[in-house]
């Protein structure tokens, strides 16, 4: 039975849809989470998590889901405990051993199936962008705290929010779907600017809305290329990959463009 191309783009906008959907609304809950405070925050990118932990071995297809959702939710944990326990100290000064925990995991996982380790390499590199994911997006929750007046986690959102008008592009025009959505990204970044009265200049602004843009569309679309990527049901988990991934790099800017 033959499918036309016109139902297959149908197919395609109508998933890229419940995505940006979705993206839009994670986008949404954390710009209210910041201004509630750093506590919000972490309970917002958990909840990330656990979609994440959730979804993530029906979007990869992996032979061992349990050891995937161990390592996702056992970094989700130490990241808890890593901002919970950092009283005065420096702002994510102990994600790297987070980051250590997850991987250990991931690898003494899959290194102990008991299954003759089918597509191992596969499955391994599957949790270690999972495990990253959740490092990311955890960097968000230092944000409100160190820079509370130029809300940048509201100027990374807007960003992404904006950011996903371009995603029908993304299934014939890759590289178009990239440079709307990161100039989209950037204008949402200035407009939040304003809007939120927020105390970032309007260039930093717009670098951190692009930025922030860019690299959740880049995951989106890595996402739907996984096996169970395109399946509608896992809108709620392609949305969540993009919101984690743009942390780290919101966060990074915040610091370097921002104090």
């Amino acid at each position: 039975m033959r499918v036309s191309h016109a139902a297959v783009a149908q197919g395609a906008s109508f998933r890229s849809t419940l995505a940006g959907s979705a993206t839009i609304l994670g986008a949404m809950l954390l710009v209210l989470c910041e201004a509630a405070g750093e506590t919000y925050v972490v309970l917002a990118v958990v909840l990330a998590a656990l979609l994440l932990a959730w979804g993530w071995p029906h979007v990869t297809g992996t032979l061992s889901p349990l050891t995937t959702r161990v390592a996702i939710l056992a970094t989700a944990a130490a990241s808890v405990l890593a901002v919970r326990y950092n009283s005065g100290g420096a702002p994510l000064r102990h994600f790297p051993v987070v980051l250590a925990i997850g991987v250990i995991i991931a690898f003494f996982g899959q290194l102990l199936r008991g299954d003759g380790r089918q597509r191992v390499s596969e499955g391994l590199i599957g949790d270690l962008a999972a495990v990253a994911l959740v490092v990311s997006g955890m960097a968000l929750t230092a944000l409100p705290v160190v820079r509370a007046v130029d809300l940048p986690i509201a100027l990374a959102m807007a960003g992404v929010a904006l950011g996903v008008a371009g995603d029908d592009l993304a299934e014939r025009f890759p590289g178009a779907a990239l440079l709307i959505n990161t100039a989209l990204g950037a204008l949402a970044g200035l407009g939040a600017d304003r809007l939120f009265a927020a105390a970032a200049p309007l260039w930093a602004a717009a670098i951190v809305g692009a930025l922030a843009s860019l690299v959740a569309t880049a995951t989106r679309m890595a996402v739907r290329d996984l096996p169970g990527g395109r399946r509608a049901g896992m809108a709620a988990v392609t949305a969540s990959a993009g919101l984690l991934a743009a942390g780290l790099v919101t966060y990074a800017m915040a610091r370097l463009l921002l104090g």
